[in-house]
């Protein structure tokens, strides 16, 4: 019981890091698509 109560655990943290490092990778992508945009219509 214990063991497949970590192992269930060690999918859904895994789920939620996985989940979060996307997030963050479309975040930082969109920002830095953005950031040069905008440094190119300074320019």
């Amino acid at each position: 019981m214990t063991t497949i109560g970590i192992f269930l655990l060690g999918i859904f943290v895994t789920g939620l890091t996985f989940t979060a490092v996307i997030l963050v990778g479309l975040q930082e992508a969109a920002d830095d698509s953005n950031v040069q945009v905008e440094d190119t219509t300074e320019i």
